[in-house]
């Protein structure tokens, strides 16, 4: 039920197409070859790099996200082996009811073994069905693994299956391998769709055990030019002069440390920088989470790894906040910050964050506030106002981070709410 590569030299002439399809929706910059190989000629060679990333679900339509990452997990720029990052979501539901799953969870792991270096991220899918049961499945199990042993990348996709799969009531319980199956009168379905590539001093390898093209007008409602992919694990290795890291995110909602709602429209800075290009995410909050609504995300990073100078920035732009039925209302939220080292000194500029239109309780305040401004909210709790947190090396900001301490009508008591994060760090 596996599928295994031990050597970097196979051909890669029949997987290529697919692997700059997959590229472009699912592998992040981190693992990409422009950034790596960039980061390569303009300063020296430092620090082995593990990327990558695990989410169960994703559907876009004309190349906008539908439905979200579920239970995302990153890598983001590690360097450290022995990390393991974990997410899980209960159950998943698209618009449109064009497909649900029943429990997700992804994890990423950075690992290493004697002279071995690995990094390997699983996504795990149950209880799926796509287009009112055109395609069902108990389990779907994706693993991506790239490793690094005595100069030589390898890949492996052991562990990946399928299991209960049927498509157009037909079962299908081979081995995973990679096929495309048409739908009649809604498109096609592709199988184990996975590609690995090497370029210089960076690799990686992306899975999609499924991914579903809506091509033709269907009797399901689902448009046509909407993709559905399931149980993606994408591995990456890399060696760069940086590292930078950061990521930008709108809101997240917590009660009692579990996870209830976000973190929404994250946007990750490579740890090879972006080449001084702007990445970003952006998108209304379609499904939003009561007591925490908002309206359009956009969420931005950049960066520039030099053998002098390497900076990097990300941002988070959320609009139309209303937190607690009104108790806290804001046009505009914006977390921006930047690092730079130059010539060995790093640098922090946080000036770019701002609040719009701050309402609490019905009360105006400063769209400008103090770092770390704190107002005691009678009968809620405490809200924080532009919220920085420093390091020698990175920074945070969260620019409005309600924390619920008081019983009362429209949150519940232990809540923890943010709103604008952004995130820069240079190692």
């Amino acid at each position: 039920m596996s599928v295994a590569t031990t050597s970097s030299r196979r051909s890669r002439i029949a997987v290529m197409a697919t692997f700059t399809l997959l590229l472009a929706v699912g592998m992040p910059a981190a693992a990409a070859s422009g950034a790596g190989a960039s980061g390569a000629r303009e300063g020296p060679v430092t620090k082995l790099v593990y990327s990558g990333g695990a989410w169960g679900s994703m559907m876009q339509q004309d190349r906008a996200v539908d439905s979200g990452r579920s239970a995302r997990v990153t890598l983001s720029c590690t360097t450290v082996a022995g990390k393991t990052v974990h997410n899980e979501v209960g159950a998943v539901h698209a618009p449109r009811q064009a497909f649900a799953t029943g429990h997700v969870w992804d994890t990423a792991r950075s690992i290493a073994a004697g002279g071995r270096r690995t990094a390997k991220e699983t996504s795990t899918v149950q209880g799926l069905s796509v287009l009112g049961g055109v395609i069902r499945a108990d389990t779907m199990k994706a693993v991506s693994a790239t490793s690094l042993e005595h100069g030589e990348y390898t890949f492996s996709t052991a562990g990946s299956k399928f299991a209960g799969l049927t498509i157009n009531g037909r079962k299908i319980d081979q081995a995973p391998t990679t096929r495309t199956i048409p739908l009649p009168g809604i498109g096609k379905v592709t199988l184990f769709a996975h590609a690995d590539s090497v370029h210089g001093a960076t690799a990686g390898q992306v899975v999609n055990m499924l991914v579903v093209d809506v091509l033709h007008r269907n009797s399901q409602g689902v448009p046509v030019g909407t993709r559905l992919l399931v149980a993606h694990a994408l591995s990456g290795l890399g060696q760069t002069a940086g590292p930078l890291g950061g990521r930008a995110w709108g809101s997240s909602v917590e009660l009692a440390g579990a996870v209830e709602s976000g973190p929404s429209f994250i946007t990750f800075l490579p740890c090879a920088g972006t080449g001084g290009r702007v990445i970003s995410q952006s998108g209304a909050d379609g499904h939003p989470s009561a007591p925490a609504v908002t309206g359009t995300v956009t969420t931005t990073a950049q960066g520039t790894v030099g053998r002098l100078v390497t900076s990097g920035e990300t941002t988070s732009e959320v609009q139309n906040v209303d937190l607690g039925a009104g108790q806290i209302t804001a046009g505009l939220v914006k977390a921006d910050v930047k690092i730079e080292r130059n010539n060995g000194r790093i640098t922090i500029d946080t000036s770019g964050s701002r609040l719009g239109g701050l309402a609490v309780q019905g009360r105006s305040q400063s769209g400008s506030p103090d770092p770390n401004t704190v107002i005691d909210i009678p009968g809620l709790g405490k809200l924080t106002l532009f919220e920085v947190t420093r390091g020698a090396n990175f920074v945070i900001v969260r620019e409005l981070h309600l924390r619920v301490l008081h019983d009362n009508p429209d949150i519940p008591v232990g809540t923890d709410i943010t709103v604008g994060y952004a995130k820069a760090s240079i190692h």
